[in-house]
């Protein structure tokens, strides 16, 4: 099954960060991401668009599972 491929920039991971630290263990978060923001998504129709949103859980050992979207 093909699905979206996201590439995060630096800015946006440490953008990010933070916010998803706040969470409780094992919940995720739909947010904005800020203006100017390069991260981009590789759609399977072979076109590259900008990411406007991120997807993020908190795995609740310090780190975060999340993907940029269109």
């Amino acid at each position: 099954m093909n699905k979206n491929q996201g590439q995060w920039s630096k800015a946006d991971l440490d953008f990010a960060g933070p916010k998803v630290s706040i969470l409780e263990a094992g919940k995720s978060v739909w947010f904005d991401l800020p203006t100017g923001s390069t991260s981009i998504v590789h759609m399977t129709d072979g076109t590259t668009v900008k990411a406007t949103k991120i997807f993020a859980r908190n795995n609740g050992t310090g780190t975060f599972h999340g993907y940029p979207a269109p």
